[in-house]
């Protein structure tokens, strides 16, 4: 039995480099719209869905293409969070909140609430109500 081709190859690589590299689309883009920005570039045959892109990045499989494509990745990644925390240092006082809110929204370890929350664990509250005369 032969399984699909992947269209993990060297032109998805070499386009998404380009993409990443252009510095805007390191801070503005979703990983959809990412993606959608790929495939404008590519084939169509050659063109990937949003769950596949998922798929590529939770992947488990070790081979050279797809340790390629999780480096370039995360390269990306570091350099989208390198360049909204040095925006966000840039800020005057009063004016930051628009890049905390970037950062905290992209990146959920950034997300102080929701961390919090995460890590409070809730036990039942009991109520005792006395009814005195």
């Amino acid at each position: 039995m032969v399984g699909r081709q992947t269209k993990l190859t060297d032109e998805f690589l070499k386009i998404a480099e380009s993409v990443l590299d252009d510095d805007i689309n390191c801070i503005i883009f979703t990983d959809e719209e990412l993606i959608a920005e790929i495939n404008d570039r590519l084939p169509e045959e050659a063109r990937i869905t949003d769950t596949t892109f998922k798929n590529w990045k939770c992947s488990n499989l070790k081979n050279d293409i797809i340790s390629e494509f999780l480096i370039l990745y995360r390269k990306a990644e570091r350099k989208q969070k390198r360049n909204l925390f040095n925006e966000l240092r840039k800020q005057k006082p009063g004016e930051w909140q628009k890049y905390a809110w970037i950062i905290e929204r992209k990146f959920p370890a950034w997300n102080l609430k929701s961390v919090q929350e995460h890590n409070i664990k809730a036990e039942p509250i009991k109520v005792i109500i006395e009814i005195t005369k």
